[in-house]
């Protein structure tokens, strides 16, 4: 009898673990979306003073996030998140529209993905 209790209260600790670092995924990954559409529609204006100053603050928000992320996401997930704001900074610096937009629609699509494969679901799961 005492290990079917202990068994259930590792499965418990897992999903309760589970849901807590998904809810923390979509939390951070819906913020940093926020910012990254205002960025592009500055972008799409070529408002680059403006657009800089929230694509610092975004990346600003990114480190420590990166760094927590780094715990429960794949590093593959990270690394791609990572080379993309190096490459709009890249656009940023030569205020490049549509480089810009295009690394930004990745750096969206990118944290979506990572949202999506790390929810629980019954894809996920089986």
């Amino acid at each position: 009898m005492k290990p079917l209790f202990i068994s259930i209260a590792l499965v418990a600790v897992y999903l309760f673990g589970a849901t807590y670092l998904y809810s923390e995924i979509e939390e951070t990954s819906n913020i940093l979306s926020k910012d990254l559409v205002e960025i592009q529609t500055l972008v799409k204006e070529e408002d680059w003073e403006e657009s800089q100053k929230i694509y610092d603050s975004f990346k600003r928000k990114w480190k420590p996030t990166s760094t927590l992320w780094m715990t429960y996401v794949g590093h593959d997930e990270i690394d791609n998140i990572e080379e993309a704001i190096r490459e709009a900074d890249a656009y940023f610096e030569v205020q490049d529209v549509g480089g810009a937009l295009e690394n930004l629609s990745k750096l969206s699509y990118y944290l979506k993905h990572i949202y999506e494969k790390e929810r629980i679901s019954w894809y996920n799961i089986l």
